[in-house]
């Protein structure tokens, strides 16, 4: 993993679907220059999106929680 510029942060995320249960999850990590965590967050969605859906939807998190 490269870290970011001076005065940048880098952001993350993951997803996992869990279909036996319906369930998808999302996670987002933002790391300043020296890789530590900055910021977090995760978010348990009631209903098991596809892997292109919840992979959108997560980046769309990710925009979020860092403006």
């Amino acid at each position: 993993m490269q870290a970011p510029l001076e005065n940048y942060a880098k952001i993350n995320f993951d997803t996992a679907i869990f279909v036996d249960d319906n369930k998808s999850g999302i996670g987002v990590v933002i790391r300043d220059k020296n890789s530590l965590v900055i910021a977090s967050c995760s978010q348990v969605l009631q209903h098991a999106y596809s892997s292109n859906e919840i992979e959108a939807l997560a980046a769309a998190k990710a925009v979020s929680f860092a403006t």
